[in-house]
């Protein structure tokens, strides 16, 4: 007999969401839904890769839905990611009730998260481009999935050599993370700080949206908006070009994207400028 939602909450979602993070509240409402999902999953004995799998296939779909150019095909699409996004809270429920956290299940989940967000992107600005023969939706996607391959090169060009270079010439290899300080440059490690999410809000409100909208969770969401206010807004102006509001969605994130990733990169250079004894490295173990 399978555990009551009361005790599975307490089995399966044992670590909360940091309070600090700006997505706290949208991560507990979530978590809110998705052990209904895992109790009816764990009779069944599914594994957490299983369900990892699962979300791979489901986001296949949708991507093809959202290559269609279809209206009706396209909200079944963005509902379909919304699906997956629950899974993607059951499988890392699953794991936990299993006794299943491990190194397998990280890699399975950084290789499931760099398989499925470009093939929603490259999706997507198929579907647009079919529905407004513009070349703007191709461009902003290639800017898309080629600013999540250069998201893996950054760790690759930097973080194993400087990982190598303290350590010595020893078999190491840094898995993707969305830790964005595994080099700091500087001698004393500076104190983790819990911040509230208002107080990104009253620093700077752009940088408040920009974390918001970075999120992978959220991007999911505002693809479904868009693609119910495609009949109510056909057409939106952009530059020289005529596209929808998925179009103007996808041109959007592509910016940010790219400025971040470029961001990154110019500080992974500058680093790689100094002395291994003028670098911090901090290691996760």
């Amino acid at each position: 007999m399978v555990e009551s939602i009361k005790e599975l909450r307490k089995i399966c979602q044992s670590g909360k969401p940091t309070k600090g993070n700006t997505l706290y509240l949208y991560n507990y409402a979530l978590r809110k839904f998705s052990i209904y999902i895992t109790r009816l999953l764990i009779p069944t004995g599914i594994h957490a890769h299983q369900v990892t799998l699962l979300m791979v296939l489901l986001t296949f779909i949708a991507a093809v839905m959202l290559a269609t150019g279809s209206y009706q095909y396209l909200i079944i699409g963005a509902l379909l990611l919304e699906f997956v996004k629950l899974l993607d809270d059951v499988n890392g429920e699953v794991a936990r009730y299993r006794k299943e956290d491990g190194l397998f299940g990280k890699y399975m989940e950084n290789w499931t998260h760099f398989i499925t967000v470009p093939l929603i992107f490259i999706g997507l600005s198929v579907g647009v481009y079919s529905a407004t023969n513009s070349i703007l939706p191709i461009l902003s996607g290639f800017a898309i999935v080629y600013a999540y391959l250069l998201h893996t090169a950054v760790d690759q060009c930097i973080y194993e050599p400087a990982v190598q270079a303290r350590l010595g010439q020893i078999k190491i290899r840094v898995l993707p993370s969305s830790n964005e300080s595994k080099i700091i440059d500087s001698n004393v490690q500076a104190p983790h700080k819990k911040r509230n999410p208002l107080f990104y809000l009253s620093v700077s409100p752009f940088n408040f949206l920009r974390r918001i909208l970075m999120a992978e969770v959220i991007i999911i969401d505002v693809i479904l908006l868009g693609a119910i206010l495609t009949p109510i807004i056909p057409v939106v102006h952009l530059l020289f070009f005529e596209t929808t509001p998925l179009g103007l969605i996808l041109f959007i994130y592509a910016i940010m994207i790219v400025m971040r990733r470029i961001k990154r990169s110019i500080y992974s250079y500058l680093v790689a400028q100094k002395k291994m004894d003028e670098i911090y490295l901090s290691l996760k173990i």
